[in-house]
């Protein structure tokens, strides 16, 4: 078995939160946090785990499921990317999820 990047795991949250056509601004008003506080939270893989389970009761995500969407997630992208594009996808997420996007279009 894998172990799960906390990439992926965050990852699987944030294709969840879409999923659930919520936008960032309105899953932070209803958590009652600053708006820059939840996306720092869904892009730092030091997220506690006391939030990463709040994120995932906000959007009805068990953390089985969550598990399970990250590890087919990971097994898709493994041995994708050189160690340096990982190193800046990890310092620059937003990076890889706008290479996630256009690759969904090819």
């Amino acid at each position: 078995m894998h172990n799960i990047k906390p990439d992926y795991l965050l990852r699987a949250l944030r294709e969840k939160i879409k999923e659930s056509h919520l936008t960032y601004a309105q899953l932070a008003q209803q958590l009652d946090v600053p708006l820059s506080t939840l996306k720092r939270h869904l892009h730092s893989p030091a997220i506690s785990l006391d939030k990463l389970i709040e994120y995932c009761r906000m959007v009805e995500l068990s953390l089985d499921d969550l598990v399970k969407q990250a590890k087919l997630l990971q097994s898709q992208s493994d041995d994708l990317f050189t160690e340096i594009q990982d190193e800046v996808f990890f310092q620059f997420p937003e990076l890889y999820d706008f290479f996630h996007t256009l690759n969904e279009f090819l």
